[in-house]
């Protein structure tokens, strides 16, 4: 929720995350757009360094999937991650 324009939904008994990534499909990293989750999941994984699978693969092409079946000081590294790479695009 610390992530500017992040929206997302309390999971509902799941163990991931499927936040909307609109927002931040078109920006730019290095001039080039990124206007898929899938190549925006690409660019979290290449520059933020956290694995996540494209809404594309669920129907759901504003979506990125994540789990969060890990312990929480990796949840907070991972969410540190996601955020710092967001903020580098343009």
């Amino acid at each position: 929720k610390r992530i500017p324009l992040f929206k997302i939904s309390e999971p509902q008994g799941a163990f991931y995350l499927f936040p909307d990534f609109r927002f931040y499909l078109g920006k730019k990293f290095k001039g080039n757009a990124l206007t898929t989750t899938k190549q925006l999941a690409m660019y979290l994984l290449d520059e933020g360094h956290v694995g996540l699978t494209a809404g594309e693969a669920f129907g759901a092409p504003t979506c990125i999937r994540f789990s969060y079946a890990i312990k929480e000081d990796r949840l907070a590294e991972a969410a540190r991650r996601i955020k710092n790479a967001l903020l580098q695009l343009e």
